[in-house]
């Protein structure tokens, strides 16, 4: 029974070994492979990132990487539909994989990482494969495709079958649900198909006790007709089980045969016993005869033990030829074994290697730093020392006489005996040298682009930053110790909590990447703002985040041209008010807020009254620095929280919240004209303007915002309908004149074409001979619904829309043709005078060269034409108006000054421009009697006028009074009613034809 027990626990370790060790060569294999998969998914998403896909670079790119990874047969990249773009055959039939569960578990969840597959029969090479996969993501975190490689399954087999065993042995591996990958039976057939699920009950049974690994006996069945002794590990990472069995019939076969030699001795021993109690003569002649039978026993246990050791060697035989290096040393840390590939990681031949302890002063290792390992450190010393297994540890081995560092992923387990006590320590190294030094080119490819790095271990709290991450924010190296949270302290309050958000979601899979932008404390006291991106490197079994690296690069300057031009598209440049944009992003939150609240607001439309006079006097500094200064006053009069804008040039905006009494509103628009009226003093030169404000109240006025702007707008302009310098209230009646004037314009541009203007004309009577030899040009629109409309109310709209240049310039073509008519009725010449607003003046069209161009056309002389003009042109002093009248000068154009006494009467601009009349205002004729103030002012007026060589026409004469006076005061012309009204042109020649007979 002891030989049983003792050839069953020997079969048991060596397929415990194999199959850990089988696992461990595994999952280097697929750490290389997802290293590719992720170099490959890098490349493409960077190049379909900057809109400049190379696909031959890809193809490439996917060779090689297939080419590093042994045993790979190739790796392929699909687009978002699972259609094969790259690394097959483009002269191959298309093929899809959007049926392949990999696939759509990638395409279905943004957080997945690496994808390992069920075996599955391939569209293209038709034949059974294991596949890897990765997700690609476009630039805005979408699905883009997957990259994918796979092993074929009869590949895997040709491993296993490298691997010397016994006939009847049985090695497997299968996917974490227990879908067959690869099976080799060693010279029997597998009757167990590639992708079943079909397991024996006591491995169900095994797996349900212990899902991570154990030990199992399978009986012969109708399709496996070799009992074996199991013994399955399942990879910690990569969940999928290597099953590796021996026959029994093979493995006890040895405790047969000697249980069988040690039953025969006995037997005969005993016999010769007995034999030798009844014929001890006999015995004596026989024993020879048992000497030689117990020399062939003891041959034939020699043979059996030499079985065993063969037996043994086949084990060693196979561990040699695992890509792992493994190293089993004694609780004295003595080693009992190694294979080659443990000698020649570090640097020994095998030799050299048994019987050495792990202290041995040949032996140099260092840690990831490069410093170099106390003793305590080394994996067998830390697993003896901290009593427990571990995994995943990182080691550098520098050989003597050797620069270079061989990099190393090391694993250590404790293994007891039957009575619990140490028997001895497993190691086992995976070469990670080029995945390292592919590391270390990354940290330095961050290094020269100025990134800070850093890699946080949450199991102990640790966190390493690099050199760069801390002098980017003034720190030498050094100032914090290992604890990460030291460093998140300096994270600003404010961003904090957002930061530590965004970290846990990440941690908790919610996200593919950390990222988060944030500002530092720097070692100077100020704060500099950071992007901090990262992700999860290393998770446990159960997937809980264990590390996660990343990058920290300084945004500052980036934050800071950020927010100028933000300011820059929000804040008017001049006052330092929200401009346009951001008034309407205000005044639209306050609305809303508002209507949730049941509040009122107010809006005030504020112009400036005659700012553009100082602005063309003064200068634009001038005008800048005034309208800075009525910024200010603007925001003294009204509460810190309250909204000013300035819309542009000298409108401005204020937006009051929280209206209670709309009286309050009156009360603030009187404070703010009462402030804009006093005097600006600018340069030592003092300025005046005043305001017109425009009020409409939400949501009395208004219900959104389009509404309440057009209406404020509305009252504006109604307040300086009103004369300027006051507020108004938004009416229903502003509603209806807006109305009236929007469609006046409108019909106001095709009035020309539809010959719906006519000219009127006024005669002027020469008072000292009674000859009527001027004429006044009046337009009269005849509408087709309205009727006759008056000049009035359509010129300022023509004004503000610009037909009035169309308009004038056809008025002066009528009236060169009327003069020329007149001219050929009477026998003496004969004058008609022309009205030019202002604003035919101050655009910058050159309407003098079109009128001096018909002029020349029509061949009409100058002095028979006289332009009007108003006071308020000349006032202004505009050098376009000066160079318009020297022109007009020029060509003998007559000027006359209309309305004269009306508005700002200055000698100054009489003797400064070439005036030929002035006409007195109708206000003055119509209340014209021989004692009144209207009197003396006509009387002084014509007194001037003679002086500077100017002659007088009077306006609005009705009575017979009148027309005696002006006389009197030696009035040169007269114009009114009591001479004739405004005739159309037909009536007009008929009037001159009549008054010239009499």
């Amino acid at each position: 029974m002891y030989l049983r027990q003792e050839a069953t626990a020997r079969a048991q370790r060596t397929t415990e070994n194999l199959a850990s060790s089988l696992q461990q060569t595994f999952d280097g294999m697929i750490n290389t492979i997802d290293v590719a998969l992720l170099s490959a998914v890098d490349e493409i998403s960077r190049q379909h990132a900057n809109k400049n896909v190379d696909p031959d670079s890809i193809r490439h790119l996917l060779e090689r990487q297939a080419k590093r990874v042994p045993h790979l047969a190739f790796i392929r990249s699909t687009d978002q539909f699972g259609k094969i773009i790259y690394g097959v055959d483009q002269s191959r039939k298309t093929t899809y994989l959007d049926d392949r569960e990999f696939f759509k578990r990638l395409r279905d969840d943004p957080n997945a990482g690496l994808v390992i597959s069920e075996p599955v029969f391939a569209k293209i090479a038709q034949k059974w494969v294991w596949a890897f996969a990765r997700r690609i993501n476009h630039l805005d975190g979408s699905f883009a495709g997957v990259v994918y490689g796979s092993i074929y399954t009869d590949e895997i087999e040709k491993l296993f079958n490298q691997i010397h065993m016994e006939p009847g042995g049985s090695i497997a591996i299968r996917h974490q649900n227990v879908h067959l990958i690869a099976r080799n039976t060693f010279q029997q057939s597998n009757p167990i198909p590639i992708g079943s699920t079909t397991i024996s009950q006591p491995f169900q049974e095994a797996l349900k006790s212990n899902a991570k690994s154990g030990s199992y006996i399978s009986d012969a069945t109708s399709t496996d007709p070799i009992t074996r002794l199991y013994s399955f590990q399942r990879s910690s990472k990569y969940h999928y089980i290597i099953n590796v069995g021996l026959s029994t019939e093979v493995a006890l076969s040895g405790w047969r045969n000697l249980a069988i030699s040690v039953g025969i001795v006995i037997a005969l021993f005993t016999l010769c016993l007995l034999y030798l109690a009844h014929r001890i003569g006999f015995a004596w002649r026989q024993y020879d005869e048992v000497i030689i039978n117990l020399k062939n026993s003891t041959e034939q246990l020699e043979l059996k033990h030499q079985t065993l050791i063969r037996s043994e060697n086949q084990h060693r035989s196979l561990l040699e030829k695992l890509h792992t290096a493994i190293v089993v040393h004694a609780p004295d840390t003595s080693i009992l074994f190694s294979n080659s590939r443990a000698a020649t990681m570090l640097g020994l031949n095998e030799d050299q290697m048994l019987g050495k302890f792990v202290a041995d002063p040949t032996w140099s290792f260092v840690d990831e730093a490069g410093i170099k390992l106390h003793p305590d450190n080394y994996p067998v010393n830390r697993a003896l020392l901290s009593k427990k297994s571990f995994t995943e540890m990182i080691m550098g081995i520098r050989h003597p006489n050797h620069f270079g560092i061989r990099w190393v992923q090391v694993s250590a387990f404790l293994e007891n005996d039957e009575h619990n006590q140490l028997k001895q320590i497993v190691v086992n190294f995976n070469d990670i040298t080029q995945q390292k030094e592919a590391e270390l080119r990354w940290q330095f490819a961050l290094d020269g682009a100025g990134d800070g790095v850093w890699d946080i271990d949450f199991v102990n709290g640790k966190g390493n930053f690099s050199e760069r991450y801390l002098d980017m924010l003034g720190y030498p190296p050094g100032s914090f110790s290992e604890d990460y949270r030291e460093l998140i302290d300096c994270i600003h309050p404010e961003d904090r909590g957002h930061l530590l958000d965004e970290m846990q979601r990440h941690l908790s899979h919610q996200t593919k990447q950390f990222s988060a932008e944030y500002r530092m404390r720097c070692a100077d006291g100020t704060y500099k703002w950071i992007f901090g991106r990262g992700m999860v490197v290393s998770t446990d079994e159960f997937g809980k985040s264990l590390r996660m690296v990343g990058t920290h690069t300084d945004i500052s300057a980036m934050k800071n041209a950020e927010e100028k031009i933000w300011i820059e598209a929000n804040y008017d440049a001049l006052t330092k008010l929200p401009n346009r944009r951001l008034f309407y992003d205000r005044i639209e939150e306050n609305i809303k807020k508002a209507g949730r609240e049941h509040e009122r607001i107010a809006l005030l439309f504020i112009d400036l009254d005659r700012f553009k006079e100082v602005n063309d006097t003064l200068g634009h500094d001038v005008g800048d620095q005034l309208l800075i200064q009525a910024a200010t006053r603007i925001k003294s009069t009204v509460r810190v929280y309250d909204t000013v804008a300035r819309l542009g040039g000298d409108e401005f905006t204020v937006i009051l919240t929280g209206i209670h009494d709309s009286a309050d509103v009156g009360h603030l628009a009187e404070k703010i004209i009462e402030h804009l009226s006093l005097p600006f003093v600018i340069g030592g030169i003092e300025s005046y303007v005043s305001a017109s404000i425009g009020i409409a109240l939400y949501p009395d006025d208004a219900s959104n915002v389009v509404e309440l702007t057009k209406n404020a707008d509305q009252a504006m302009y109604s307040a300086k309908d009103s004369g300027r310098q006051c507020f108004r209230f938004f009416t229903k009646t502003m509603q209806e004149d807006a109305t009236q004037r929007m469609r006046l314009a409108n019909d106001m541009r095709h009035a020309l074409k539809q010959n719906q203007f006519m000219v009127y004309y006024q005669p002027i009577i020469n008072l000292s001979d009674g000859k009527y030899c001027k004429a006044e040009a009046l337009i009269r629109w005849q509408h087709p619904e309205l009727g006759f409309i008056s000049p009035a109310s359509f010129i300022p709209i023509a004004e503000d829309t610009g037909t009035i240049h169309q308009i004038g310039d056809w008025v002066f073509s009528q009236a060169l043709q009327q003069v020329r008519a007149c001219q050929s009725l009477l026998a003496y010449p004969f004058q008609i005078s022309v009205n030019k607003s202002p604003v035919q003046f101050l655009i910058e069209r050159g309407d003098q060269h079109n009128w001096l161009d018909q002029l020349a056309a029509s061949e009409v002389d100058g002095e028979s034409i006289v332009i009007e003009i108003t006071e308020g042109v000349l006032i202004n002093n505009d050098v376009r108006v000066t160079q318009s009248l020297l022109q007009y000068r020029d060509a003998k154009i007559q000027v006359a000054i209309d309305d004269f006494g009306t508005g700002y009467s200055s000698l100054s601009y009489l003797k400064k421009f070439d005036v030929d009349y002035l006409k007195i205002d109708q206000s003055f004729t119509q209340s014209l009697s021989q004692n009144s103030s209207e009197y003396a002012l006509c009387e002084a007026i014509i007194v001037m006028a003679h002086k500077l060589g100017i002659k007088v026409i009077a306006e609005g004469v009705e009575t017979e009074q009148q027309h005696q006076l002006l006389q009197q005061m030696a009035c040169d012309y007269g114009q009114g009613y009591w001479y004739s009204k405004p005739l159309p042109e037909a009536t007009f020649m008929d009037f001159l034809d009549a008054k010239s007979k009499t």
